[in-house]
């Protein structure tokens, strides 16, 4: 093998060098892809917590938003529930929610709180309804965007 290496080279001595650096090619690879994988799993692990803390706060305020968009008539216990419920969504909208929502998502929700603040219980929830509608399609665009988890987008309208 070796000589057949060597007769190559001396037809061909350009190939001296490549064949040299050959093995300084493989460690400079490696030392990229761990250098990019190690980046890479750091930034997750260190967004992770704050990724965490949003999708809770998403979930929830979809859940809440949900539940005030509820006919007051099927819920159980209705007035006390409903502003038990309404209580809670106006404490993550002063609260935490500001922190971890996107443009979007505070859009829909601010939507949706500006349309609460004048609706009482025994109104039709129509309109409460479709709000909440976009506010969970509004936290789901941040989540595919925030988190590329490989969903596909929604399209209004489908599956429904």
């Amino acid at each position: 093998m070796e000589a057949a290496i060597r007769q190559l080279l001396d037809w061909y001595p350009w190939l001296a060098w490549p064949l040299g650096l050959g093995p300084v090619f493989i460690v400079g690879i490696a030392g990229l892809w761990a250098f990019w994988t190690f980046g890479t799993t750091y930034r997750i692990q260190v967004h992770k917590p704050f990724f965490e803390r949003q999708l809770e706060c998403i979930v929830e305020v979809s859940k809440l938003t949900a539940a005030l968009a509820t006919p007051v008539h099927l819920l159980e216990d209705s007035s006390t529930t409903w502003h038990k419920t309404a209580g809670r969504f106006w404490t993550l909208y002063y609260g935490v929610l500001r922190l971890v929502t996107d443009e979007g998502l505070e859009r829909a929700v601010d939507r949706f709180a500006k349309r609460l603040s004048t609706f009482s219980p025994g109104e039709d929830p129509t309109e409460l309804q479709e709000l909440s509608l976009s506010v969970a399609l509004a936290g789901r665009r941040l989540v595919l965007s925030a988190w590329r988890p490989g969903l596909n987008p929604l399209r209004v309208g489908e599956g429904t």
